[in-house]
């Protein structure tokens, strides 16, 4: 990809966290955020900022320190970069964070025409409803993960999707339809020798004879 910053102004911001009450050491300088205006405006986007070094968090840099960070711009790794930092927060129960990001992601790549990376958002967006009880909401999500993931032929998607479906299933004690959607999952897993996609599929039948 051509250089993302060519002209206009480069902003790095440097602030002190002076709050007393931080359980860390309030007496540290935090560089997080960068600013990027380039012309025209229309055609920017926001960068994603990684790689800082030093780290974020680093007491009273000296005047001669140097700074370095990485600012991606291509459409692919930023929608990734949104995806992966939504899935930590959801990771951490931070669902509604999460959400934001995963949306971003999906909204990147629907607008770059990338059917892997919308599946995978989809999916992720899927697991978010079912963490909040969203069962309905849940399985749209999973139902166009699934499509997205046969257009392309991506079978270990296929299965994963299908066994998504399965949980949600589960989830509402329709036992019969989640223990056929597991079984479906599983076959699909196993056609790929997809050991992950076995052991998810595998664990949810386990769960159903469990719970029946």
């Amino acid at each position: 990809a051509a250089p993302y910053i060519t002209k206009g102004y480069f902003t790095l911001f440097l602030y002190q966290d002076w709050a007393a009450a931080a359980p860390e050491d309030p007496y540290r300088a935090i560089f997080d955020n960068a600013i990027v205006s380039a012309a025209p405006v229309v055609a920017n986007s926001g960068p994603i900022i990684n790689e800082i070094l030093p780290p974020t968090f680093s007491n009273f840099l000296p005047a001669t320190t140097t700074l370095s960070f990485k600012v991606a711009d291509d459409k692919a790794v930023v929608a990734a970069m949104y995806a992966n930092l939504g899935v930590i927060r959801m990771m951490r129960g931070e669902l509604r964070e999460a959400r934001i990001l995963i949306e971003e992601a999906l909204d990147r790549n629907e607008k770059a025409g990338d059917a892997m990376g919308q599946a995978s958002d989809l999916g992720d967006l899927g697991e978010i409803s079912r963490s909040e009880g969203k069962y309905p909401e849940a399985i749209a999500f999973f139902n166009r993960s699934l499509a997205l993931y046969k257009q392309v032929e991506h079978r270990e998607g296929e299965a994963l999707a299908t066994a998504r479906l399965g949980a949600v299933a589960r989830d509402e004690r329709r036992y019969d339809e989640a223990e056929h959607l597991f079984t479906s999952a599983l076959a699909m897993a196993k056609g790929i020798d997809d050991r992950l996609g076995q052991s998810f599929a595998l664990s949810g039948l386990g769960d159903v004879a469990l719970d029946r």
